[in-house]
């Protein structure tokens, strides 16, 4: 059975008729959700007519005096199911609550005992026109108003009453609430002859509003108002000329428009006078950082904001969705349940919004309920950071960075940066980190950071071999509202220790000649007496940074070719005590420190000899090695190596002979006078120094006379002298000279062969060649 209630005009505090002015309910802040949330709409609405017609028909909305109306709505596409629903519910998203208001106008004075008539039980269906069943809904709190004659208009002369009620429709909803919805059975009072039927203003209403949360949602602050407020009116009734409901509490991020950072705003309005088409009602929002702005776009022109229509849109002249709220073709809406987007409107930083509906000179308005919603987020966030406290010298420290989110809330426009201290060198940064070698600054930037989450992050970079302390300090920011910043950044530092970087230099003969073995048989070559052939190196130890403690140790491998016999004779060592020895071909020499920072230690070792011949090689190197047990291993580089390099002075020199014409070079041939002989020098460079002005002589036998011009050999060209020079690599090449002194660089006598042979370049050998005639 349907149940309605007559409420008495005291209740009301209507004392007459007269000029009584509206009896408002103020809209009051009834709900308040907040969470991964957002919200859609839906509605319809019943009206008599869309004209100024007083025939009684236009009244008629059944033939019953308290007439049961019905209203259809498709997922706030109306009418038609065919529709394209302009607001529905994403997928995977979970309906948290779902709200139906109904209103309706409620009888005046003069009728049905004077006291406005609440229905406070509809008919509420889902899935079609006509469903397998029917929910009864009753609402859960009721509320009614009225609106008294100003005395502007002498055809109204009634006290208007109005009702709204509200109900919790969740569980009817929630399974499927992107269906097709109606709800009937609203009481509208009728009665003919009224003033509200004279002019086609009878109305009834309904709108749905379906909270949902999604985790792809910003955490948002949703509040829903709702109460009667009699907005303005140039038809005869006396009402406020605005009415605002604001929210409160609000941080709304620094975040992307639209997408992280959503505002909403929606309102519930019924037209209340005769004017279905009147205009100049207003809608401006404002915030505690925003100064008022208007809001109007493609169906709610700025000074017809409200016309009986169910939109989606923005607040700037754009393009906005919807149609009429009315359920019957023809027939202009009496609703009107405007969403306007507010998300490029809002500031960052805002903690309030307002919405102010005005219509001091359009039609009469009816706001029954408000949603107020806004992106708003709080995150403590926090930063720690942890770096070895000591560093023994040079090396690589890593810093480990951990940002976290305590929430309650993601966070937007995360950025942790970290600048770091002078005197390191940056290497690397993990987790996507990028260094700016201008501000010397690391930056991560995590674009939404979820509640209750961590990241962790390093940096790795070099400290120099010096005494300093480093601290570092990072800290985490955001565009979101964050209730603790002591702990928003952190330090940490790290002292260096120098250790002793060991340095050692190696100094030695730039040339040297090697020993002479004893030769006393003239057929093995040039007789001579043995005589060894000895060099020294001088070996420099020093330190930087730090005094190196601890045994200091040289050591010092000589190539093959060198020798030395060890023992005190034979080395040098200060101003510090030093014991060197040898095994094999490795010397070492140790001190028990310490090497002192400015104070070089020198150690010359004596006596080296070099082997005879080529023992040594045509240049041999010899390389020595410091350490320390405390010198840092990032210091063991090349200074703590010395080389010097020597290049040994060795030449060879051989002499052929041979008869001409066509004998065979040897060391000596069987000669008769007048025979002709061929003398060839092979002069060798078996060193490794390039030998400069290197002056070929031989002093001949007597019994000979040298040939001034040779003619039977066209590589003497006419002249006595004839050489080839065959570098170590290369092509070889021929020269000549004359026999006279002066004319070149050679001379040849019947004693005498001299031959500047310029420079002797190492490994280069030259072939120098002349005649004789046996006398």
């Amino acid at each position: 059975m349907k149940r309605w209630i007559r409420a008495l005009l005291p209740a009301l505090g209507l004392l007459g008729l007269g000029t009584v002015t509206a009896q408002s309910v103020p809209l009051a802040q009834r709900v308040t959700e907040t969470g991964t949330i957002n919200y859609v709409t839906t509605g319809a609405s019943f009206r008599a007519n869309s004209t100024n017609s007083t025939t009684g028909a236009s009244c008629l909305l059944t033939s019953s005096t308290a007439a049961s109306v019905a209203g259809y709505s498709v997922a706030n596409g109306a009418v038609s199911p065919a529709r394209t629903a302009d607001q529905t519910v994403p997928t995977g998203a979970n309906v948290t609550k779902a709200y139906l208001y109904w209103t309706a106008s409620a009888g005046e004075t003069g009728y049905n005992g004077g006291a406005p008539l609440i229905d406070n039980s509809v008919k509420f269906y889902v899935n079609g026109t006509n469903p397998p069943a029917t929910n009864n809904v009753t609402a859960s709190r009721t509320w009614s108003g009225s609106v008294a004659p100003s005395g502007g208009n002498a055809a109204v002369t009634r006290t208007q009453f109005g009702m709204g009620a509200f109900a919790d429709v969740t569980s009817i909803v929630r399974s499927n609430p992107n269906a097709q919805f109606r709800m009937d059975d609203l009481t509208v009072f009728n009665a003919s002859g009224s003033q509200t039927c004279n002019t086609s203003t009878m109305y009834g209403n309904w709108g749905l509003y379906i909270i949902y949360s999604l985790p792809s949602e910003s955490n948002k602050t949703l509040a829903l108002f709702d109460g009667l407020q009699y907005i303005g009116g140039t038809g005869g009734y006396a009402s406020a000329a605005s009415a605002s409901v604001t929210l409160s509490g609000l941080r709304v991020p620094n975040a992307a428009p639209g997408t992280e950072k959503i505002a909403k705003t929606t309102l519930l309005v019924s037209e209340g006078d005769a004017s279905t088409g009147a205009s100049n009602d207003s809608l401006t929002l404002n915030t505690n950082l925003d100064a008022a702005f208007g809001v109007s776009n493609s169906l709610n022109p700025a000074n017809d904001v409200f016309n009986g229509s169910i939109t989606v849109g923005p607040t700037d002249g754009g393009t906005a969705t919807g149609y009429t709220s009315s359920t019957s073709p023809g027939v202009v809406g009496g609703l009107d349940l405007d969403t306007f987007d507010l998300s490029n409107r809002v500031s960052s930083g805002t903690t309030s919004l307002t919405a102010t509906v005005d219509s001091a000179s359009g039609e009469l308005l009816m706001l029954y309920s408000a949603v107020l919603m806004a992106t708003t987020t709080t995150a403590d966030l926090s930063v720690t950071k942890s770096a070895p406290a000591t560093q023994q010298g040079a090396g690589t420290l890593t810093y480990t960075i951990t940002a976290s989110n305590a929430g309650p809330h993601e966070a937007y426009n995360v950025v942790v940066s970290d600048p770091l201290p002078a005197g390191v060198t940056f290497v690397s940064a993990s987790g996507g980190g990028s260094y700016d070698a201008a501000t010397r600054r690391v930056t991560w930037t995590i674009g939404k950071f979820l509640a209750n989450t961590s990241q962790t992050y390093t940096v790795a970079v070099t400290v120099p071999n010096a005494a300093a302390t480093y601290p570092n300090t990072v800290s985490v920011s955001s565009g979101s509202f964050d209730p603790v910043s002591a702990n928003n950044s952190a330090t940490a530092s790290t002292v260096v220790t120098p250790t002793p970087d060991l340095t050692l230099t190696k100094t030695g003969p730039q040339y040297a000649r090697p020993s002479t073995v004893a030769n006393t048989d003239p057929t093995a070559g040039p007789v001579v007496a043995a005589q060894d052939s000895f060099i020294s190196y001088t070996l420099t130890v020093n330190t930087a940074n730090a005094s190196a403690t601890g045994t200091t140790t040289v050591t010092d491998t000589l190539p093959a070719g060198l020798s030395w016999a060890g023992g005190t004779s034979n080395y040098t060592a200060g101003p510090g005590t030093w014991t060197c020895g040898v095994s094999g071909q490795t010397i070492t020499c140790t001190t028990p420190g310490p090497i002192v920072v400015g104070t070089p230690q020198t150690i010359t070792l004596q006596n080296v000899r070099v082997g005879p011949g080529t023992a040594a090689g045509a240049t041999f190197t010899n390389t020595a090695t410091v350490s320390n047990p405390n010198e840092a291993a990032a210091d063991n580089n090349a200074g703590n190596t010395g080389t010097a390099t020597t290049r040994l002075i060795l030449t060879q020199v051989s002499k052929q002979v041979r008869t001409l014409p066509g004998g065979t070079f040897g060391t000596s041939a069987s000669v008769r006078p007048g025979d002709l002989l061929e003398y060839c020098i092979d002069t060798r460079n078996l060193g490794g120094a390039d030998l400069a002005n290197y002056v070929l002589s031989d002093t001949l036998n007597r019994n000979g006379r040298s040939l001034t011009s040779v003619t039977t050999d066209p590589a003497y060209g006419g002249k006595a002298i004839k050489w080839t020079r065959t570098p170590a690599s290369g092509t070889a090449t021929s020269s000549n000279a004359t026999a006279a002194a002066g004319d070149d660089a050679g001379t040849l006598t019947d004693t005498s062969l001299s031959v500047n042979l310029g420079t002797l370049a190492a490994g280069e050998t030259v072939r120098t060649c002349f005649q004789v005639q046996v006398r």
